[in-house]
């Protein structure tokens, strides 16, 4: 696993992922799911290669606006979207659309 980590001045959400397989059949559907904390109204997103899941991949809405709060967001990807043996990597953004920073 790896974690990036960027830091600002600016508050932002908070993030927990929730416990996930490492490898997956082809042939099966992936779920991904994740824990977002936010005191103020979220903007949040999956993304691959820093664009967000295409509708052709996901059978889940891959952004949202969410409330304020605890809200659990998940991605559930269409099975035979990946190729056997290769390594891919889903990133979940969230920020507070209402600060000064744009989208991370």
């Amino acid at each position: 696993a790896e974690t990036t980590i960027t830091t600002t001045l600016d508050a932002i959400p908070t993030v927990t992922m929730n416990p996930t397989l490492t490898k997956y059949n082809v042939e099966n559907k992936v779920l991904l799911s994740a824990e977002i904390n936010g005191i103020l109204p979220v903007s949040a997103g999956w993304t691959t290669n820093g664009n967000l899941i295409s509708s052709t991949y996901a059978l889940t809405k891959s952004a949202k606006n969410l409330t304020a709060g605890i809200i659990t967001f998940e991605l559930a990807l269409r099975s035979n979207v990946f190729t056997a043996g290769l390594a891919y990597t889903v990133e979940l953004y969230a920020y507070y659309p209402s600060s000064s920073g744009d989208r991370p």
